[in-house]
């Protein structure tokens, strides 16, 4: 007996030494999507809307912006904190002495798992997603331009995003509509056609 008791303390004693050397930890990456969200200011997009039975609009504008995905990594550790060299020393142990060396074993491979979480930064994604409501447009530069002599007037919305065509249309009566364009730096940009009374 006393033997058997020698054998187990010493297999004891290099399952210390060699769990101790070679615990071993590993870490798992991975990278995934989170949520999308607006990004940098693509510009606005506008619309006009008529008063009813009047030639007077309301001109609006909603921001747009270029979408971007969050990106998120998760790192996960596991650690086992005995090596293929224990498991030699403990398995015929598990087998001899059941008892004794099966709780051994069994605890020398106990793994502990944590997740950490973290945002690591944003890509765009190619779209332009809107991030604003509509909102009224005021002291904005307007093209006008008829469909009777082609003719380009300009105009300027109020205070509140109001527009009023009647001058602009009243020495053209046989106008059928209008193209409405909003001037920013030096460029134009087609917002709608309209028909007028």
């Amino acid at each position: 007996m006393d033997r058997y008791i020698r054998i187990v303390f010493i297999l004891f004693l290099c399952l210390a030494a060699v769990s101790c050397a070679s615990s071993q930890k590993i870490y798992i990456t991975e990278v995934t999507d989170g949520k999308a969200v607006p990004g940098e200011s693509a510009g606005y997009i506008y619309q006009l809307l008529r008063k009813a039975n009047t030639n007077t609009y309301l001109l609006s504008k909603r921001k747009y912006c270029f979408e971007e995905m969050e990106k998120i990594a998760h790192e996960r550790k596991r650690s086992q904190d005995v090596s293929g060299a224990a498991t030699t020393v403990l398995l015929p142990l598990g087998i001899v002495f059941p008892r004794i060396g099966q709780p051994l074993l069994d605890t020398g491979f106990e793994k502990s798992r944590g997740e950490e979480v973290e945002k690591i930064g944003k890509v765009k994604t190619g779209r332009i997603v809107p991030c604003g409501e509509y909102e009224p447009a005021p002291n904005e530069k307007i093209l006008i331009m008829t469909s009777e002599t082609k003719v380009i007037k300009n105009i300027q919305s109020d205070a509140n995003g109001v527009i009023d065509l009647t001058k602009v249309v009243s020495s053209e009566k046989n106008a059928l509509y209008v193209n409405v364009f909003i001037e920013q730096d030096d460029s134009a940009y087609f917002v709608a056609t309209k028909y007028i009374k």
